[in-house]
């Protein structure tokens, strides 16, 4: 186990808060969003114990809302919402809600990658940015398809389908077919 997960899991909250402010900004968010060797990060195990005051310390030092661990059942919503705790479901729908403006920038910045190596005649890097920019797609389907959330990515994520499909025609880019890649759903083609 992780030094940050073991006092996560053993509830010793002060040594937490020690630790967490001995460390470095970044060291601390690092620790914090490392793993055990089950997968289960330290916001996970205090999320499955119910502990208000360590998930606002975790989420207060960095603790990442939307990394799922090793399993997809390990999503930070899911588990606020098992504990039937509105305080706690509110926690991470707010930290949620805050980590939208950067998710929409790293998309925005993908499309615009895109369409700036389109105009170079650049088609190797526009078909790399196409598979950075559908990563970004799944990673906000898988961590923002939530009643709550839906409409945080609506427009957004239709604005960048809308400027990316005419060039994904433009240059003939068809996926590696071993790839799990639908470009035709992801980007609304309609082939």
């Amino acid at each position: 186990m992780t030094r940050i997960y073991n006092l996560v899991h053993y509830q010793d909250h002060e040594a937490l808060q020690a630790t967490l402010h001995s460390l470095s900004p970044d060291e601390a968010k690092k620790q914090i969003n490392q793993a055990n060797e089950l997968g289960y990060l330290p916001l996970h195990e205090a999320l499955l114990q119910r502990n208000h005051d360590t998930i606002t310390l975790l989420l207060h030092h960095g603790a990442d809302v939307n990394q799922l661990g090793n399993h997809p059942r390990q999503h930070t919503l899911a588990l606020a919402r098992r504990t039937q705790d509105p305080e706690i479901i509110d926690l991470i729908l707010l930290a949620k809600q805050h980590a939208v403006p950067a998710l929409r920038q790293q998309l925005q910045t993908g499309v615009e990658n895109i369409k700036h190596a389109f105009e170079q005649g650049n088609t190797e890097f526009v078909h790399d940015q196409l598979y950075d920019v559908h990563e970004v797609m799944q990673y906000i389907d898988i961590n923002y398809h939530d009643p709550a959330l839906n409409n945080l990515f609506q427009h957004t994520l239709s604005e960048a389908a809308t400027q990316i499909a005419p060039i994904i025609r433009a240059v003939s880019w068809v996926p590696d077919p071993s790839d799990d890649f639908d470009a035709s759903s992801t980007f609304n083609l309609g082939v």
